[in-house]
């Protein structure tokens, strides 16, 4: 095991546990229909990303960070049907 793979190891504890703690809290409301079409993707793409994220260089994981907030927020600008819709109450 490399010395960046322990880094990652707490911070995967923290949320495996919290999400075990939020299925067990919310175990009779679950909508299995939901749950399949979410849930199970994304825990398979959280695991593909994670892995991803140990295998790519820093550098380019910043550079594609960077490039996604750029475009992001060139959206929120430039598009109106972001701006119609405020979820913050100072916005």
């Amino acid at each position: 095991m490399k010395k960046e793979d322990y880094y990652v190891l707490p911070v995967d504890i923290i949320h495996r546990f919290n999400d075990i703690w939020k299925m067990l809290l919310f175990r009779k409301g679950i909508k299995w229909k939901l749950f399949l079409a979410f849930g199970l993707p994304g825990i398979v793409t959280s695991f593909i990303g994670s892995s991803l994220s140990l295998r790519i260089s820093q550098e380019v994981l910043s550079r594609a960070l960077g490039l996604f907030l750029l475009v992001y927020v060139l959206v929120i600008t430039f598009n109106q049907t972001f701006k119609q819709y405020s979820y913050f109450y100072w916005a």
